[in-house]
């Protein structure tokens, strides 16, 4: 049906996984609550891709506003939370993760701009990770109801945006998994208008 054509294009891979069943405790929804505020979703796409795509792990939600709440996509246990800077650029951000009830794993990137950043961009970057690590509203081992703010995202510019993945458990290799093999029809289908093709 129309539901698996608006997977396809959320997921971009070689073969049609199986959907896990998953229990009625693990409801999944956008990192994000009003939509309204993201401009673009960049979509799921796995190494052994058709069209040579460059790998994605995750969903790239980007911001047309100056900060946004976010929020828990699901239940869970807060397992991580670090401000990350990257080696090869200085550029900033703030990384979360949760483990789910269900053993997955999910997490986040939030990060306040992207690509090439001078010095100074970089360093306003860092400054806003701690901020936003300053402003999480839970500590590690506590647990996090699915909705729940968690903190919020401060944009540089129109690249900021949340990285949200799901890894199949905290063990080796990591596996991740598409992001909308959780979500319910109603929440693709609200992704739809959104994507970056």
């Amino acid at each position: 049906g129309s539901e698996m054509c608006i997977r396809d294009s959320l997921c971009l891979r070689e073969r049609q996984e199986v959907a896990p069943t998953l229990g009625e405790s693990l409801h999944i929804n956008h990192p994000v609550v009003d939509l309204s505020a993201i401009w673009g979703v960049q979509p799921f796409v796995e190494p052994s891709n058709a069209a040579e795509l460059q790998r994605h792990n995750g969903f790239d939600y980007f911001l047309k506003v100056p900060a946004v709440p976010v929020v828990a996509t699901s239940a869970g246990r807060l397992m991580m939370a670090e401000v990350f800077i990257r080696p090869q650029d200085g550029n900033g951000q703030l990384n979360i993760a949760w483990i789910m009830p269900t053993g997955e794993v999910s997490s986040y990137s939030l990060e306040p701009s992207a690509g090439p950043a001078d010095s100074a961009k970089a360093a306003e970057q860092v400054a806003l990770a701690r901020r936003m690590l300053d402003e999480l509203t839970v500590s590690i081992g506590e647990t996090i109801q699915s909705g729940q703010t968690l903190t919020t995202l401060y944009a540089q510019d129109d690249w900021a945006h949340v990285h949200w993945s799901i890894k199949t458990s905290d063990g080796m290799p990591e596996q991740f998994v598409c992001p909308a093999t959780y979500m319910s029809a109603k929440s693709q289908q609200e992704l739809e208008p959104l994507l970056q093709k």
